[in-house]
């Protein structure tokens, strides 16, 4: 592929995307449970002035398109008031990303949101629900 200064953009531009879907997410997810409820997500303990954590679950460390995503979301999420988390295995198989998203669950300070690439679409399922279990988001990056 030849590069451009149009196609460099990419990944930084996804990654924008990525931090902002991530964000709508968590504030999302931590709203009113009930949408007859009048409270405005100022009010909410989850606005958009709290601080969000979001971890970036690769397929792999090392691949150059993850790399520049990261770059970029770490360059937008002080504006929105995020800490990007970028963790992965250094092999990509399934059963060592679960391990990767449960070693997040089970932290000390678990992200708000877990933004990740599936490198299958089976061995990662429990680690996923239990992330859903303990409240934190998900966000799939098809890859």
């Amino acid at each position: 592929m030849h590069w451009t200064k149009r196609t460099a953009r990419r990944p930084a531009m996804f990654a924008v995307l990525l931090v902002a879907a991530a964000a709508a997410t968590a504030i999302a997810g931590c709203s009113a449970s009930t949408p007859t409820n009048k409270k405005t997500a100022a009010s909410s303990p989850h606005s958009a002035k709290t601080h969000i954590t979001v971890a970036i679950v690769p397929k792999l460390l090392g691949l150059s398109v993850f790399e520049a995503n990261v770059q970029g979301a770490k360059e937008i999420a002080p504006s929105l008031n995020e800490s990007i988390d970028y963790t992965a295995s250094v092999d990509a198989s399934g059963p060592d990303q679960a391990a990767v998203i449960m070693g997040l669950v089970n932290s000390n300070n678990p992200p708000n949101v877990i933004a990740y690439s599936a490198n299958d679409p089976t061995s990662e399922v429990p680690a996923l629900l239990a992330a859903k279990k303990a409240g934190i988001n998900l966000d799939l990056s098809r890859s």
